[in-house]
């Protein structure tokens, strides 16, 4: 954007851009687009998560409900996530499958709490992670920052 640009030229390429950021896969986008949409997507995770959550602590604080919950965002933000990632790792030259390693770690994490498997004990006792938890929250973690890096951090020029 242009330094002399009025707010409202902003505002208007906003409106513009989020018709399109999260509902196709063409074509690719640069990295301020990419903030925009991930910024969004976390805004929809917390608005989704924030009340599944209080109900989820409030009747058991089971992993079980933990688990669930976390899925049913993931299942939210699948689409819109994989469009904006789809878009931004073609304007980089990365391959789509990509997506998938960015991905699938969060719901692992997810499926570990929802079986039980991460050790996790309900909300009465002290929460802790065993030794797979805490390798699935270390994969979980470093495809997080790959993520942020590969798509939001590296500059590649894109032609719109």
């Amino acid at each position: 954007m242009q330094s002399n640009a009025r707010p409202a030229d902003f505002l208007n390429q906003l409106k513009a851009m989020r018709k399109t950021l999260y509902s196709d896969t063409l074509g690719p986008i640069s990295r301020q687009e990419w903030w925009i949409g991930f910024v969004g997507i976390v805004l929809i995770q917390l608005i989704v998560s924030s009340p599944l959550k209080l109900l989820a602590f409030d009747s058991t604080g089971s992993s079980f409900a933990i688990g669930t919950c976390q899925l049913i965002v993931a299942a939210v933000v699948f689409f819109p996530f994989r469009n904006l990632t789809r878009k931004r790792l073609h304007a980089r030259n990365r391959s789509i499958d990509l997506f998938w390693v960015f991905f699938l770690p969060g719901v692992v994490m997810s499926l570990g709490f929802l079986l039980g498997l991460n050790g996790f004990v309900d909300a009465s006792a002290h929460p802790s992670l065993n030794a797979f938890g805490q390798l699935l929250n270390l994969a979980t973690l470093a495809s997080f920052l790959w993520m942020v890096i590969e798509l939001g951090i590296r500059n590649t020029r894109v032609s719109h």
